[in-house]
């Protein structure tokens, strides 16, 4: 390095040394360093962090009020179509009829139900399943009884799921309701071309019924029907 540049650079380093603050100038310089670097610079910072945690935390307790509930509604979002079930049309469900024994049926498919073993001139039972998944959601089985007063026509609807379905609309606005063979039932009795038509509705073994009986005289008849299947 040139002598003249050794020189230059030496004097350099020795500048701050040698530089005195103007008069007046020397105490707010002082004060400026602390305020951006000392002690006063840490209060302040702190000071200014509890103001702002206490402008925060009014709004995140109004947060974790509004989230609490959320939270816990959450699972039950979850499981609410689970339990409240689905409603599904006829063209969603797809339909076979049933040969052989019901009971080994049903059996076949993991579910279990009362149905008319005896007593009809004739009967058939046809499955129900979804048709997305080919899972079995109910039977209809339609029998033929005779009776005192004449030929009584029997629709049991045997639900396994707590879905609902457009083929049972009609039995879900029931004037009467009965306690018979246990079982709370829900009915109503209409008349139509000269014939009584009896529909019900009741739960048992946590399996849903659905009967309709067309006769020629409604008295007893739905006592008579519930108390053979369920016996």
């Amino acid at each position: 390095m040139k002598g003249k540049e050794k020189n230059d650079l030496e004097r350099f380093k020795e500048y701050p040394q040698q530089i005195t603050p103007p008069p007046g100038l020397d105490a707010p310089a002082a004060r400026l360093t602390e305020e951006l670097y000392g002690k006063k610079a840490a209060e302040k910072k702190e000071r200014r962090a509890r103001l702002v945690r206490r402008r925060l935390l009014p709004s995140l307790a109004i947060l974790l009020v509004l989230l609490i509930p959320l939270c816990i509604g959450i699972p039950s979002m979850l499981t609410l179509d689970d339990e409240e079930g689905n409603y599904y049309l006829g063209e969603e469900l797809t339909i076979e009829l049933v040969e052989g024994d019901i009971t080994a049926f049903m059996y076949e498919h993991g579910v279990r139900g009362r149905y008319f073993e005896e007593g009809s001139i004739q009967s058939s039972v046809a499955a129900h399943f979804l048709a997305k998944d080919h899972r079995l959601m109910f039977l209809v089985q339609d029998a033929l009884f005779l009776s005192d007063t004449g030929l009584d026509t029997v629709s049991l609807g045997i639900v396994f799921t707590n879905d609902t379905f457009q083929q049972f609309d009609d039995f879900y606005k029931m004037t009467d309701s009965a306690e018979i063979a246990g079982v709370e039932v829900d009915y109503k009795t209409e008349t139509a071309n000269g014939m009584d038509v009896v529909r019900s509705r009741f739960s048992y073994e946590q399996v849903s019924y659905f009967l309709e009986i067309t006769t020629i005289s409604a008295d007893g008849v739905l006592e008579q029907y519930i108390t053979e299947l369920l016996s």
